[in-house]
């Protein structure tokens, strides 16, 4: 994303055939963990009032709140522009030959102002724990 000012990157690696990037995306946002779901939940109650994009603002197709920007066998690409940030999640796939994938998620964050630096602040401790949380469920 062009101008992003922050990111982080996860990985893990998989035994099997290499899945389309796509698919995963769709297993790893479209089931996460109860309490991370309860904390997106949350998340959405609390930015409501403010005017913040949410989950059941977002586009119908979107994989639990999260629009599918592009879509290409090995990577996938879903995110949003909002008034205080924009954000993409890049989930890519790598085939290890034998040794199965490598599943990677990378978010990059554009921050608008001081009011996507203090939203960034306050979900960081979250977004930290749910990524991997994720990952290890798929």
């Amino acid at each position: 994303m062009e101008g992003a000012d922050w990111a982080d990157s996860f990985i893990a690696l998989r035994h099997g055939p290499a899945p389309a990037a796509a698919d995963m995306a769709g297993r790893m946002l479209g089931n996460p963990p109860a309490w991370a779901q309860a904390l997106l939940s949350l998340r959405d109650t609390l930015v409501r009032p403010f005017g913040l994009k949410t989950a059941a603002t977002a586009d119908p197709n979107a994989v639990n709140g999260f629009p599918l920007l592009r879509s290409d066998g090995g990577i996938a690409v879903l995110g949003l522009d909002d008034t205080h940030l924009d954000f993409r999640i890049v989930v890519t796939v790598t085939a290890r030959g034998a040794a199965g994938f490598a599943l990677r998620v990378t978010t990059l964050v554009r921050r608008h102002g001081l009011a996507g630096r203090l939203y960034l602040a306050a979900v960081l401790p979250a977004h930290r724990l749910i990524v991997p949380a994720i990952l290890n469920r798929v």
